[in-house]
């Protein structure tokens, strides 16, 4: 997966830029932090990164909703203002631009983070989203719908463990799709031409789980007119 970047377009005059920097990277280890003073002309620098416009809302406020507008068609947006002028009207309008979210200076970073994190969790998604569809486009697993990030970090064992000859044990709370990974590692292993027999324990009854698991031989009950293959042999 690819780092997080983000793009600090700073048009202030103050220095709190590199509170706004500093508290990014120790936030997001990895990340990358552009910072530039002129909106950047290549669009995808822009679709690329989640967006920090650095300004202030006592300036000529025409170019700020300019900026505004055409970075939040591709990218996630936060204004932070600095000066000491709260203006509501202005503020109102950067969010009908398509502003996100937004901070007032002097920054603290127990503000700023969880802000950010917001803005980026669909993007990570997004990515997650894309890398499931080619994953289950590469070993056939269409059929399964899960895309979130926990759910990806499951599909990427399912083919180092289907190729193992070892016993699976599967854990999970009722409807967390236990019998879906097991059928996909059934799929995704070189027994995937046998069938995969998935049986209710529960559902079993103790007087019939010998016959229903092990099967029997003709003769070996009353009733036993012929031979029966259990379970664990068919599977």
């Amino acid at each position: 997966m690819q780092s997080l970047r983000f793009l600090l377009l700073d048009i202030c005059e103050d220095n709190s830029h590199d509170g706004i920097v500093e508290s990014i990277q120790n936030a997001f280890g990895g990340c990358c932090v552009l910072r530039v003073n002129a909106f950047p002309t290549n669009s995808d620098e822009i679709s690329r990164s989640v967006m920090l416009v650095h300004s202030s809302l006592a300036q000529d406020f025409d170019p700020l909703l300019a900026i505004i507008r055409r970075s939040a068609k591709t990218a996630p947006l936060l204004g932070i203002f600095c000066g000491d002028e709260m203006n509501s009207t202005r503020i109102d309008e950067s969010l009908a631009a398509g502003m996100d979210d937004f901070l007032f200076c002097p920054l603290r970073p127990v503000d700023l983070v969880p802000r950010v994190r917001r803005l980026v969790q669909p993007q990570t998604e997004g990515e997650c989203s894309v890398r499931a569809r080619e994953l289950k486009a590469r070993f056939h697993l269409d059929w399964i719908v899960g895309e979130s990030v926990p759910w990806m970090a499951v599909l990427y064992k399912l083919p180092k463990l289907a190729a193992s000859d070892a016993t699976i044990l599967i854990t999970g709370e009722t409807g967390t799709g236990k019998e879906v990974v097991a059928r996909a590692i059934h799929q995704l292993s070189s027994r995937s031409k046998a069938p995969f027999v998935p049986i209710n324990c529960g559902a079993v009854p103790e007087s019939l789980f010998e016959n229903e698991f092990f099967g029997h031989m003709k003769g070996a009950f009353t009733d036993a007119s012929s031979s029966a293959t259990g379970l664990i042999k068919e599977a």
